[in-house]
């Protein structure tokens, strides 16, 4: 289903699981994992940063500790700034 909205949609897909090593290497498409157990604080701040970034060129948030890119969204969202200037929440 990931892969289906990535490549045939406008939208966003997101997973919540518990399992995130389970999930396709390339997230099936997928911008991110938001690993369980979560807090409403980090889910919140995963959605905004996702917001942020799928709106605009690239993220102007903190990329939150919730939060797990798909290696093609990091690449795309994080490459531009080195390692030790991603901040993270």
């Amino acid at each position: 289903m990931a892969r289906f909205i990535a490549t045939q949609t406008a939208m966003t897909a997101v997973f919540v699981t518990a399992n995130p090593k389970r999930l396709p290497l390339d997230f099936s498409g997928a911008v991110r994992v938001i690993a369980k157990p979560y807090t409403q604080q980090g889910l919140t701040a995963a959605l905004d940063f996702v917001m942020d970034a799928v709106t605009t060129d690239a993220p102007s948030m903190d990329l939150p500790r919730s939060l797990t890119l798909a290696p093609a969204y990091a690449e795309q969202w994080l490459e531009p700034r080195t390692a030790e200037q991603v901040p993270v929440r």
